[in-house]
């Protein structure tokens, strides 16, 4: 049986470490077991006819980027439970259009499943094989021996933020004592209860508000716990000038904080929801412009670590409900390349580096700290390198339409723009040729 290739011509490689751009011809080999789809050779021009044994389909990239596969630090899986939303498969083909390989996933609370039974589920689920996806489980578990041997991989106070300080000190110390970062989700809920829209454009709409004081709060209570505790930590969804002032300070002060954001709270601001209604209600919700402005500085100066989709899926029937009773959430794994693109590398917020630094090569440190060793290299473009890597343009519009969207949720107010940059072609290590087609 002849050996498999894929042969990429005329593409730009971005070498994060280097900070380079690299003109070359990318070989892929096709292989079997853990040599499946490994890189072969990155060479400046790799002759087809040195291949004439093999099969070879040969890829032009035409000039465009190649980034390493992109890593998620945040999607709200829906199945079990709500599979009307969006089931796994659908959040695999979700993620495989936007570039991802890898997702660190949340369960929203079901009083009908508990998490072991979440768990077992997920561990026979149907899923794609060329997207890898961890599950977090809440801190709050009393017994994370028996959560993790179910195959849970990382803990937080995801939809259960702690009221009790005592309790997240507890958990805490618990993650410090199994080597692995806390993820913290940055919400006080008796400051938020009830709570619909930004404090600042409540009146205006009406709405009961999200006081900014909930997540300020979280922010400095989770610090000062981390600091005595000694343990490593994740804040979440950041979104306040002020909180990101605090992270600035305890980075300074050596603690090991990382920190990540969603690409709509850099996108728009408040009064997005006067415009996009129920598609633009989020948690934390979006924000005044001035912490817009404030979360784009924080990128640019090294505050942000990564950008998280924050993906969480409803149903069209959600979107349709009063804004007060529709769930909060958008969908983003499909469009956070183009947002990124649109408004920080065109922007001149940050450089292509950055971004690779943003999108893959932090938040699969930060994974790969809270997950250990089960999680796959980084493709770093050395031979024998897993091949999980994008093709990208930064020229090319992509507009954002339903029909578009892969997954089966389309709650996101990009709906209907056109947003500057789009991944042309992704490629998975874990993906065999025409695998694709059965899901």
């Amino acid at each position: 049986m002849k050996e498999r290739y894929t042969l990429i011509k005329h593409a730009r490689l971005v070498r994060v470490k280097e900070r380079c751009i690299e003109d070359c011809d990318i070989l892929v080999h096709h292989g079997s077991g853990d040599k499946r789809n490994v890189i072969a050779a990155v060479e400046k021009s790799i002759d087809r006819k040195t291949l004439s044994d093999a099969t070879v389909t040969l890829v032009n990239a035409r000039g465009n980027l190649v980034m390493p596969s992109f890593t998620d630090l945040s999607v709200c899986l829906r199945e079990p439970g709500a599979m009307y939303k969006e089931d796994i498969l659908s959040t695999c083909r979700a993620a495989m259009a936007g570039g991802y390989s890898a997702l660190l996933s949340y369960f929203e609370p079901d009083a009908r499943f508990s998490t072991e039974d979440v768990l077992t589920y997920f561990s026979v689920a149907r899923k794609h094989p060329a997207v890898t996806i961890y599950p977090s489980v809440f801190a709050g578990e009393a017994d994370w021996d028996v959560l993790f041997a179910l195959g849970a991989k990382s803990v937080s106070d995801r939809f259960t933020p702690f009221e009790n300080a005592g309790a997240l000190r507890a958990a805490m110390q618990k993650a410090k004592d199994k080597k692995m970062p806390y993820f913290a989700f940055l919400q006080i809920p008796s400051l938020i209860e009830g709570g619909t829209v930004n404090a600042g454009i409540a009146p205006m709409m009406k709405q009961k508000p999200i006081s900014p004081v909930s997540e300020v709060m979280a922010v400095s209570r989770a610090l000062l716990l981390a600091e005595e505790v000694g343990c490593a930590l994740h804040l979440s969804g950041v979104s306040l000038a002020k909180s990101f002032s605090l992270i600035r300070e305890a980075k300074k002060a050596g603690l090991p904080v990382t920190c990540d954001v969603s690409p709509y709270h850099f996108f728009f601001d408040e009064s997005a929801i006067l415009y996009y209604g129920n598609t633009a209600k989020m948690m934390p919700p979006l924000r005044s412009d001035s912490d817009r402005v404030a979360t784009l500085e924080a990128i640019a100066d090294g505050t942000v670590d990564a950008i998280a989709s924050h993906h969480v899926p409803n149903d069209k029937r959600d979107t349709q409900r009063t804004l007060a009773s529709a769930p909060f959430g958008a969908v983003s794994l499909e469009t956070v390349f183009s947002a990124c693109v649109d408004k920080l590398l065109l922007d001149g917020v940050v450089d292509i580096f950055r971004l690779a630094e943003l999108l893959s090569v932090n938040p699969h440190r930060i994974l790969l700290s809270s997950c250990g060793y089960s999680v796959d290299k980084l493709c770093e473009f050395a031979v024998g390198d897993p091949a999980d890597f994008n093709l990208v343009s930064i020229d090319t519009s992509m507009p954002v339409t339903e029909d578009r969207l892969k997954g089966r949720a389309k709650n996101t107010p990009f709906i209907g723009m056109t947003l500057r940059g789009r991944v042309e072609h992704s490629f998975f290590a874990k993906e065999n040729a025409g695998e694709s087609e059965k899901f």
